[in-house]
């Protein structure tokens, strides 16, 4: 029986198809399959699915890193706000009555003067002769004994020392002026003066006294205070 054209046909086909396995040092070996395309489909599907989930979880990684660095600033910045603010407070609270001892000081010294004054009249009224302290104590502040001098004096008081001034080495001529306060007076003997007004001795009272000193006011000024109340007026009116 010989082989027809179909059978022929059929031998051709299938040693078309056939590869020659491949013969190695090992023997031989199977030719290689090819993926499909179904299969190859299904390998970019996962690459990308990794891929993606790669990218996803190193973008979650710096963000939370970015996140934490942000939040770390903001605590840093609050932080260092809190302590210049608690700064600021502690220097405030370290001397906490020094600026109210500033602003009272001025109220303190009219307060302070206002008593002194009160005082002070009230003992006038009960020793008016102390008139006549105040008055030998600024005599002995003038430099020359034998000149003229003018005491001003509220006209209270002038009967209280006029007879000292009888008494006195220095030619005393009295002017009478009622707008000095009783329990001073003010000496005028050539180009110097000496004021012991109440006015001035208690100003210089309550200063002594704010400095922590503790003067006397029934007493004439020192000669401290001698040097600054007493002023050179050529000026001066003298008596006709």
């Amino acid at each position: 029986m010989t082989d027809g054209p179909a059978a022929r046909l059929y031998t051709d086909a299938a040693a078309s198809l056939w590869e020659p396995p491949e013969i190695g040092d090992n023997g031989v070996h199977p030719p290689r399959r090819l993926p499909t395309a179904a299969e190859i489909e299904e390998i970019e599907d996962e690459a990308r699915k990794n891929g993606f989930e790669g990218g996803y979880a190193e973008g979650h990684e710096l963000g939370k890193k970015e996140a934490e660095k942000a939040t770390r600033a903001r605590e840093d910045k609050k932080l260092r706000e809190t302590v210049a603010m608690l700064e600021s407070v502690a220097g405030g609270l370290a001397d906490p009555l020094a600026d109210a001892a500033d602003a009272l000081e001025p109220e303190l010294l009219a307060l302070v003067t206002a008593l002194a004054r009160k005082v002070v009249q009230s003992e006038l009224e009960t020793r008016p002769e102390q008139i006549r302290t105040v008055l030998e104590g600024a005599l002995a502040q003038l430099p020359g004994r034998n000149q003229e001098v003018r005491v001003h004096l509220n006209p209270e008081d002038q009967a209280l020392v006029e007879a000292y001034g009888e008494r006195a080495d220095a030619r005393i001529t009295w002017v009478p002026d009622a707008g000095l306060a009783r329990g001073g007076c003010r000496l005028e003997s050539g180009a110097a003066s000496v004021d012991a007004s109440l006015e001035r001795r208690l100003q210089h009272a309550v200063e002594a006294l704010w400095d922590g000193e503790y003067p006397e006011m029934d007493s004439a000024p020192d000669e401290e205070d001698h040097q600054s109340a007493t002023s050179v007026d050529s000026a001066a009116p003298e008596d006709s």
